[in-house]
């Protein structure tokens, strides 16, 4: 049986406020740019959810190749 409690979850936030949620990291790493590249006065931030202090994991602008 697999333990679901291992999932992670990411949740994209804007100034604070949940805007979406992520099981893959890379995809929440990519709404977030994206909203950054269309809002750059927003501050967006992903959040890791299986912790439950709800940890940063990025924040701002990130270099993309």
């Amino acid at each position: 049986m697999s333990d679901v409690s291992a999932v992670q979850h990411y949740v994209v936030e804007i100034d604070g406020v949940k805007y979406s949620e992520h099981a893959c990291f890379v995809d929440a790493i990519k709404a977030g740019l994206l909203l950054h590249e269309q809002n750059p006065e927003f501050k967006i931030k992903v959040r890791d959810l299986s912790d439950s202090k709800s940890e940063e994991v990025a924040s701002g602008l990130v270099a993309w190749p």
